[in-house]
């Protein structure tokens, strides 16, 4: 077995089962567990929080996987323990529509071209107005009523994870600001 960490997991059999965090073989391969963000890439998304005032509890995090950011953890896999057990497009009728204070979201890549749209009017539904929205996709989610603010690209040397492409950072309008910009 190669070197790293490892993780103390529940009995298993009656012992105590320690399963690795990573391996590295031979300087070529390298293994991390997966369902989470690079270490690199969770010191971004935090400096990302800490620079808009952000709190960890004030954050949803939408397809969460295994990693702990965020106040509210969502995902559709219940193996991975979320907070909530439940499909992104049902979220605005589980929390409500402009219910949660800010948006992370690792939406999954291999969704339709046609259905992706839905991903982002699931999350624009329940950021509260004025709230962030950084969404990890390979495609522009803008949708409207999301303000564009920047997309953040991760460079070659920082990515080792090819699903690890675009930040997209939004911040959804305000009533007013989407009366002045659209009419009526």
């Amino acid at each position: 077995m190669g070197k790293g960490s490892c993780s103390k997991v529940k009995k298993i059999n009656g012992k105590i089962r320690l399963i690795p965090d990573k391996f590295e073989r031979n300087g070529k391969f390298y293994f991390v567990e997966a369902w989470r963000f690079p270490v690199e890439i969770e010191k971004f998304v935090k400096d990302w929080m800490k620079s808009l005032y952000i709190s960890n509890n004030s954050l949803t995090h939408v397809c969460c996987g295994k990693s702990r950011i965020g106040g509210l953890r969502i995902d559709d896999n219940i193996f991975l323990q979320p907070d909530i057990a439940a499909d992104v497009l049902d979220l605005p009728w589980i929390l409500g529509k402009n219910s949660q204070e800010h948006i992370l979201a690792d939406l999954p890549w291999q969704i339709g071209y046609h259905d992706r749209r839905y991903f982002s009017y699931a999350m624009r539904d329940i950021c509260k107005e004025g709230g962030y929205l950084l969404i990890n996709a390979p495609w522009n989610p803008w949708v409207k009523g999301l303000k564009f603010l920047r997309v953040y690209k991760v460079l070659q040397a920082f990515n080792s994870y090819r699903d690890l492409v675009d930040f997209w950072l939004f911040q959804k309008m305000t009533t007013k600001e989407l009366r002045n910009y659209y009419g009526s």
